[in-house]
């Protein structure tokens, strides 16, 4: 009789328990998202597979399952953490820049900077938001918060830079023109995209933010006028 077939089926079982349970315990979930978002930046979205993600993370699918719930979740994760990593990243790079001697100019160019060298994130939620068919709510939901998260720091940095004659914008009018801000940034974003090489992205950039500071006068000219 081979030694094999001596094992007891119950003591095979558990032992079969304790390797899956060993597996998803020494699964590294950090890995696994890397590996989902280096997959998605190449294939998308729709395009990236579970079998593909096993087969670069190095885990097997039920690890993967075990700590993500399914394909739809790791991805949304994946997408996540990429996307708040990078915005967290390139806030400290960008608020070190504006504690210079002319902070406009600096956000000026941090921005034009970020858009010739987008992080893969942000061609993806382009991507997915464009094919909403391919993808659930769980993901949508994930970009709207990557978004406002983008927003409510772009506030901020309104606030800090943008002020007209001097005076610091009241948050209300900041938050309005974060969203403007944003929209160009989307459009600055698709136009390089599609045409890459032809937009100068600094010169835009730049009147971006010439425009950004004619709307917070007319705002807060708006604002006085109404309080008179």
């Amino acid at each position: 009789m081979s030694e094999t077939a001596s094992v007891p089926a119950g003591k095979k079982v558990a032992a079969k328990a304790r390797t899956g349970t060993r597996q998803r315990n020494e699964a590294n979930p950090e890995k696994i998202l890397d590996a989902a978002m280096s997959l998605m930046a190449e294939h998308g979205y729709a395009g990236t597979s579970m079998s593909m993600i096993c087969r670069l993370s190095g885990y097997p699918v039920t690890s993967i399952y075990w700590h993500f719930g399914s394909k739809e979740q790791l991805l949304t994760a994946a997408l996540e953490h990429s996307a708040l990593q990078a915005i967290d990243t390139n806030l400290d790079r960008k608020n070190n820049k504006l504690e210079g001697e002319d902070p406009v100019e600096s956000l000026v160019q941090f921005d034009a900077e970020f858009l010739q060298n987008p992080p893969p994130f942000l061609r993806l939620i382009f991507l997915i938001g464009l094919e909403r068919r391919s993808s659930g709510p769980e993901v949508m939901q994930a970009i709207a918060r990557i978004r406002l998260r983008a927003r409510a720091i772009l506030t901020e940095q309104i606030i800090h830079v943008i002020r007209p004659d001097g005076q610091i914008l009241p948050r209300d009018i900041a938050e309005e023109l974060a969203h403007f801000w944003m929209a160009m940034g989307d459009g600055m974003f698709a136009s390089s995209q599609l045409e890459p090489g032809q937009l100068d992205l600094l010169k835009c950039c730049r009147q971006q933010v010439i425009a950004v500071q004619a709307l917070a006068e007319n705002y807060l000219k708006e604002r006085m006028s109404q309080t008179r």
